[in-house]
C-alpha cells in the first residue's frame, strides 16, 4: 500500500534538492546616472525597471443573494514573482491593456439537413473544465507553480504542489499555454478534458534583467514632495503580454474611484489604452513563484436576472445575470467563483470577447425549476405520398416553477434547416415562439408565476424522396 504522505514528502525533498543543486549566480546591473545642473539642487529620482519573472491574472468572486438584489463582483488579482528579491509590504500597481459561461449555459448548433447527414450531437465537457498534470520533461517530476492560461486571454491558473491544474474553458476552440521559468513554453490545443504536459528545460540561460532609467520633471511633484511615491516594482511586460496584459510601469494619470463600489480596496486609473489598479493596502509577495491573492476592488452592480434553458441538450435552467455599462468597470477575462442565495454553486468564466451591450454572467443551475421535453407520439407520424416520404414530429416542453417568486425564462429549441431543394422542412406550429429561419432556432420568452407550470409546443414537417435516407432526430 502506497503511503501518500511519504510520496509527497519525497517529492518535496526532491524539489528542494533540485533547487539547491541548480542554484545560479544571477546577473546584477549597476546604473550610473549623470545629471547636468546649473545650480545646486536636491530632487527625487525615480527608477523604473522591467523584469520578466513575475506576472498576474484576474479572478472573481460573484455573489447574488436573490434575483431581486444587485450582484456583487469582487475583483481579485493572482500575483506571483520569482525576481530573486522579496517584495515586503509594497504597494502594488497592476496594469492591463486591451481587455479583450460548470455554469455555462449550452448553445444550440444549427442542423443543416442533407441526405445521410446526421443531427448535431451535444457531448458536454465536465462543466467545460480541463485538468491535468505538468511534468519536468527530463526527470518526470511534477512542476509546481507552472503558469497555465488560455492564449490571447487573461483566463489562467497555476499548478499546485503536485503539478496538477484545472481550468474552466469559455468554449472548446482554445489553445492552452504552459510556461515555467527556465523551461520552454508549450502551446497546446486540448482535444479532451484531460491534458498532461511535459515541459523541457530551456536550452539557453536566463537573460539579464532589463533596466530602464527615467528622469522625472520636478514640476510633477508638490513643493514638499508629498506627491512623490517610490516605485517599488513593476510587473514584467513579457509575462503580462503572454496573458493579454501590458506592463505595469507605464503611464501615470489621475486616479478615479469606481462609481459603484462597496469596498475601498484600491483605486482605478483609466487610460485610453490601459487601466491600472493601485492597491492601497501593502502586500508582501515572496520571490517563490507562488500565487498570492490580492483584493483589488469590489463592485455592487444593478443587474437583471433571467433564466435560460435548452432542453434538447439538457433540462437544466441556468440563471443569467445581465449587467449594463459593464465596460466602465475595467473587467478582464477570468475564472469566477459563483455564490447564489449564500451558497457556493460552482465556477463560471467571464468571457468578455463575446459580451455585447450587456455582460451576461451565468450563475449556474437552479434546481427549483423543473423542465421536461418529450415527443408527442399521437402527433408524430410517417407517410408515403407517391415518390415522397413525409414525416411529422411534435415536441412538448413542460416548465414548472417551484420557487416562491415569479421567473423570466428563455426557452430554446430547433428544427432542421434543409440544404438541398429535394428536402423540404416546414414549421407547422410554434406556439408564440420567435423563429429564426436561417438557423432553425426557436425561442420562447416566458414569465411563469410561483408554483405554476407552462408548456411550449412545436411541430414541423419534413418531406424528402422515399429512396433517400434522412436522419431527423
Amino acid at each position: 500500500v502506497l503511503n501518500t504522505d511519504l510520496i509527497k514528502e519525497k517529492q518535496l525533498l526532491k524539489q528542494q534538492l533540485k533547487t539547491l543543486s541548480s542554484t545560479k549566480n544571477y546577473p546584477t546591473t549597476e546604473i550610473l546616472v549623470k545629471i547636468d545642473s546649473k545650480t545646486n539642487t536636491t530632487l527625487p529620482v525615480e527608477l523604473s525597471y522591467i523584469i520578466e519573472n513575475c506576472g498576474w491574472y484576474p479572478s472573481y468572486d460573484i455573489r447574488a443573494k436573490s434575483i431581486n438584489d444587485p450582484i456583487e463582483i469582487i475583483y481579485k488579482a493572482n500575483v506571483k514573482q520569482d525576481s530573486k528579491v522579496d517584495w515586503t509590504n509594497v504597494k502594488l500597481t497592476l496594469s492591463s491593456a486591451n481587455p479583450n459561461t460548470s455554469g455555462l449555459a449550452p448553445e444550440l448548433i444549427p442542423y443543416y439537413m442533407d441526405f445521410y447527414s446526421k443531427p448535431p450531437t451535444y457531448k458536454e465537457l465536465e462543466g467545460n473544465e480541463i485538468s491535468g498534470t505538468v511534468y519536468d520533461g527530463e526527470t518526470g517530476d511534477p512542476l509546481p507553480f507552472t503558469d497555465v492560461y488560455i492564449k490571447g486571454t487573461t483566463i489562467g491558473t497555476t499548478t499546485d504542489f503536485d503539478g496538477k491544474y484545472s481550468l474552466l474553458l469559455p468554449h472548446k476552440d482554445v489553445e492552452l499555454v504552459f510556461s515555467f521559468v527556465g523551461y520552454e513554453v508549450k502551446t497546446i490545443k486540448p482535444l479532451n478534458t484531460l491534458l498532461n504536459v511535459n515541459l523541457e528545460p530551456a536550452s539557453s540561460s536566463l537573460q539579464e534583467v532589463v533596466i530602464v532609467a527615467s528622469n522625472n520633471n520636478i514640476d510633477e511633484f508638490d513643493d514638499d514632495f508629498s506627491g512623490y511615491r517610490n516605485v517599488v516594482t513593476a510587473i514584467g511586460s513579457q509575462e503580462l503580454s503572454k496573458k493579454g496584459v501590458s506592463n505595469a510601469a507605464k503611464a501615470k494619470t489621475q486616479y478615479k474611484k469606481s462609481k459603484i463600489s462597496n469596498l475601498n480596496l484600491g483605486k482605478t486609473d483609466y487610460q485610453p489604452t490601459s487601466v491600472q489598479f493601485a492597491i492601497e493596502k501593502p502586500y508582501s509577495i515572496i520571490s517563490d513563484n507562488k500565487v498570492y491573492n490580492v483584493d483589488m476592488v469590489s463592485y455592487l452592480l444593478p443587474a437583471s436576472y433571467q433564466y435560460k434553458t435548452v432542453p434538447k441538450i439538457n433540462t437544466n435552467a441556468y440563471l443569467i445575470a445581465s449587467i449594463s455599462d459593464w465596460e466602465k468597470y475595467s473587467l478582464l477575462d477570468g475564472e469566477a467563483n459563483i455564490f447564489f442565495e449564500n451558497t457556493y454553486v460552482g465556477k463560471t468564466v467571464l468571457n468578455l470577447a463575446e459580451a455585447e451591450e450587456q455582460l451576461e454572467i451565468s450563475l449556474g443551475v437552479d434546481k427549483n425549476i423543473a423542465i421536461k421535453r418529450e415527443k408527442v407520439k399521437e402527433l408524430t407520424s410517417k407517410k408515403l405520398l407517391g415518390s415522397k416520404r413525409e414525416e411529422s414530429i411534435t415536441w412538448k416542453i413542460n416548465i414548472k416553477n417551484n420557487k416562491n417568486s415569479s421567473i423570466d425564462i428563455e426557452v430554446f429549441d430547433q428544427i432542421p434547416v434543409a440544404t438541398t431543394e429535394d428536402i423540404k422542412v416546414e414549421l407547422i406550429e410554434k406556439s408564440k415562439a420567435k423563429f429564426y429561419q436561417d438557423t432553425g432556432e426557436l425561442k420562447w420568452i416566458l414569465k411563469i408565476n410561483p408554483l405554476y407550470n407552462t408548456e411550449c409546443n412545436f411541430q414541423y414537417l419534413v418531406k424528402y424522396p422515399k429512396n433517400r435516407k434522412v436522419f431527423i432526430e
